[in-house]
């Protein structure tokens, strides 16, 4: 069986398979599918012939969601959800990749909604030199905060146990290849179940009880690990905690 580092060289190896041949669109689905498993859970492709103004630079991007607002736990889909404008982009593009990146971020900030982040995603392996000065030039140019996630990176993720199906899906890799889970990657019956009853909207922690609940969630939430992810909705539970009060008009001492 491969190991992690051989996973994502080859890998890293069908990414350059797909520059070569110019699968422009097979890229972007892939990067879509990755962002919203590690970086942005609310994201919408982007749609409209070039005729009619194109995707202005913008592969795929995030949409605002309330539904954060609305449950005391964040899991799943809302422990990833961005309330920052979020603007995505995917280039197959091996050269002059310097002028390319300042086109679709120029592209990106001179049309259509304001940005507060964009992540480029690149078959290329980017110089560490030139994704800091990029960084630099679109904080200073533009105001906007820039990522650029290159070929040996994205390979490195794909590479993990939950994301290799991508790869699998889009650069036509075996299944024999898929990387074991981790034991410690399956979160055990009684936190499932602890979070599952936190998650309830109406739910409020108001005693000893509770406490003792909310501290047995938070202490398997903060080591590294599957119940990471967890971790503001249960601090965020503590603080609701500490600030509960039967009196409305009386205050915390």
């Amino acid at each position: 069986m491969a190991t992690p580092v051989q996973t994502a060289q080859m890998i890293r190896l069908a990414l350059g398979s797909v520059a070569a041949d110019n699968e422009h669109h097979s890229f972007e689905h892939l990067c879509r599918q990755v962002a919203k498993r590690r970086i942005a859970s609310n994201v919408v492709p982007a749609t409209g012939p070039v005729s009619a103004g194109g995707d202005q630079g913008r592969d795929f991007e995030t949409f605002r969601t309330y539904l954060a607002d609305e449950l005391p736990l964040a899991i799943g889909f809302l422990a990833l959800a961005s309330s920052d404008v979020v603007v995505f982009a995917c280039t197959i593009q091996r050269e002059r990749l310097r002028e390319k990146f300042e086109g679709d971020i120029k592209s990106i900030c001179t049309q259509g909604t304001h940005v507060d982040r964009i992540f480029i995603f690149a078959t290329e392996n980017v110089p560490t030199r030139l994704r800091h000065d990029l960084q630099e030039w679109a904080a200073q140019r533009y105001d906007v905060a820039l990522e650029i996630i290159d070929g040996s990176a994205l390979a490195e993720w794909l590479a993990e146990p939950e994301l290799y199906w991508i790869a699998q899906e889009y650069l036509h890799l075996p299944a024999e290849l898929a990387p074991q889970p981790e034991q410690d990657a399956q979160l055990p019956p009684w936190y499932v179940e602890l979070r599952a009853y936190w998650q309830e909207p109406s739910r409020q922690p108001v005693n000893l009880g509770d406490l003792f609940d909310l501290r047995h969630g938070l202490r398997n939430a903060i080591p590294p690990g599957p119940a990471r992810t967890d971790l503001p909705g249960w601090l965020s539970l503590m603080t609701r905690l500490a600030e509960w009060t039967p009196y409305p008009d009386a205050r915390l001492r």
